[in-house]
């Protein structure tokens, strides 16, 4: 099982990350793109739970959604397409 993330800007709705595999902490990854994004130190973002979801905050101020949700691999059998003469 793998968990999709990916982050929207608050402001424009622009998606600009996405990942479905990280490699150590979910949070080291999303303060380090989203601080690379916004120019800024990612020891100074935080995050927060909102009504409507999970947001990271810099300055007090929610300026990227956290979207996330968990990809199950389900095993479906390979139907075969043949031509019909």
């Amino acid at each position: 099982m793998a968990k999709w993330i990916s982050l929207q800007k608050t402001d424009t709705g622009f998606v600009f990350a996405t990942t479905h595999s990280i490699v150590g902490s979910q949070w080291d990854w999303i303060s380090t793109v989203v601080a690379e994004e916004f120019e800024c130190d990612p020891a100074d973002l935080d995050n927060a739970e909102g009504d409507d979801g999970e947001y990271v905050v810099l300055n007090g101020v929610g300026i990227v959604r956290i979207h996330d949700c968990r990809m199950v691999n389900e095993a479906r059998p390979l139907v075969q397409l043949r031509e019909v003469a």
